[in-house]
């Protein structure tokens, strides 16, 4: 199974040449990938050296919006983009 994986803003994704992770198993969620990312795993997922939660979108949609949230199965072929804790004004 690949899941397409993209970080931004500053968010480093470490995936050496390739742009996708393969798992050997039918059954990973967010969590699962962001341990498999080298993630701090902790209440809520952060970056290393950042404070405040991760912003995860699946396949364009927040996991704050999907019913089971970092614990949303992945499907192969599934696109994951990682954004750092953001503020603006």
């Amino acid at each position: 199974m690949k899941i397409w994986v993209k970080g931004y803003l500053g968010v480093k994704v470490e995936l050496g040449d390739k742009s996708f992770i393969e798992f050997g198993t039918d059954r990973v969620t967010v969590r699962d990938l962001l341990v498999q990312l080298g993630y701090q795993r902790d209440e809520s997922f952060t970056a290393p050296g950042a404070v405040g939660r991760l912003v995860i979108l699946v396949n364009g949609r927040s996991t704050l919006h999907l019913a089971d949230g970092l614990d949303t199965v992945l499907r192969d072929g599934d696109r994951v983009a990682i954004f750092p804790p953001v503020a603006g004004g």
